[in-house]
């Protein structure tokens, strides 16, 4: 014999009063307005440093190239991926053979490497040279490099490249903007600089 069972269950309705919808709301957007410009801060800081890498990996690459081939290995800011030129890395810059040293990529030298612009909002400028050329040994000429968004030097950081062809960022101070050396902030994020 078979029995039917009949399960009862009881229908419980759930909703939210008004007050509680109220409530939840309101902790939402105090949530929100604490978290968003911490992650908007997080997110230029990443930023930064994308692009700060992007550089130092390219000045590595070209000193690394240089002693490979044993030659000349220039690289400098360019607006049209040809030829050294434009206002400051912001731009573009490429990695070429510069045999002749003219800081031009001349029909018999070799383009080696071209990288895109970066955002209208920031700046990257050389301190006193428009390019940088390393020698077979890895040499170059000593400089920095500051990338800054929006000119402010509190977004801003800076790589420096020594003699031996070597680079290194610079240290944040407590306000985060790069030194030049411990206690001495840069001033600003053009040249000329203090």
């Amino acid at each position: 014999c078979v029995r039917n069972f009949e399960i009862k269950m009881q229908k419980h309705e759930s909703a939210f009063t008004l007050i509680e919808l109220m409530i939840t709301i309101t902790v939402a957007a105090v949530v929100l307005t604490l978290g968003v410009p911490g992650f908007g801060r997080i997110i230029e800081k990443n930023q930064l440093s994308t692009y700060t890498n992007q550089l130092v990996s390219s000045l590595h690459f070209a000193r690394s190239e240089a002693v490979r081939r044993n030659q000349s290995i220039k690289i400098c800011h360019s607006n049209d991926a040809i030829n050294c030129n434009g206002t400051g890395y912001e731009n573009g810059w490429i990695i070429f053979t510069d045999d002749d040293n003219d800081n031009t990529l001349d029909a018999t030298e070799e383009l080696i490497r071209v990288n895109e612009g970066l955002p209208d909002t920031y700046s990257m400028r050389a301190s006193t040279l428009s390019s940088f050329s390393y020698n077979p040994k890895g040499r170059s000429p000593t400089g920095r490099i500051v990338l800054c968004k929006n000119s402010s030097t509190s977004h801003a950081r800076a790589i420096f490249i020594s003699l031996s062809g070597r680079t290194r960022l610079a240290p944040l101070d407590s306000d985060g903007i790069p030194e030049k050396a411990p206690g001495d902030p840069i001033a600003e994020c053009a040249p000329p600089w203090t």
